[in-house]
């Protein structure tokens, strides 16, 4: 096991001045709002037209951590069709619908923000790449930094937060 001083997502933690709990508390908040709280759709909260992605994509431009999940379609397809994004800014949690709307100009912003983070983000970086051909260079994967903290290998984000 590498120690956590020298393990790459230990000096990304420190080099943002994000705390791994602050990490994990952000893809929470993902999922409380996503999973466990539907009525996100009621509101702003919910992506459908340009002017609203608009919108968010300049309130991401502005934030320095940014959670980040997708849910696609996979089956019968060489690559995953993206049918969601889910994302939490400063708390607040958005269900992007890339069915209605092109995110594209999204997810250029989001390759060159300050701090991406996933929980098993493989899938979610792949797809991004299929879309715009670039990776973001400032990551943190939960489901990484957990097995570095002696989580065990693949454990799931239920497990996690737990």
């Amino acid at each position: 096991m590498i120690p956590l001083a020298v393990h790459p997502a230990a000096k990304l933690n420190s080099r943002s001045n994000v705390g791994f709990s602050q990490l994990i508390a952000i893809m929470c908040s993902i999922c409380v709002h996503f999973i466990i709280n539907p009525l996100c759709y009621l509101a702003d909260m919910y992506i459908d037209t340009t002017e609203k992605l608009q919108k968010l994509c300049e309130a991401v431009k502005k934030t320095k951590v940014i959670g980040f999940d997708t849910e696609f379609m996979r089956e019968r397809t060489f690559f995953p069709i993206l049918c969601l994004i889910q994302l939490n800014i400063e708390g607040k949690a958005y269900a992007i619908d890339p069915l209605k709307v092109d995110v594209k100009e999204l997810l250029e912003i989001l390759v060159k923000a300050p701090m991406l983070v996933f929980h098993s983000g493989r899938q979610d970086l792949e797809i991004i790449y299929n879309l715009i051909g670039k990776l973001p260079k400032n990551i943190f994967d939960t489901q990484i930094a957990a097995m570095v903290c002696g989580f065990g290998e693949q454990v799931s984000y239920q497990q996690l937060v737990q």
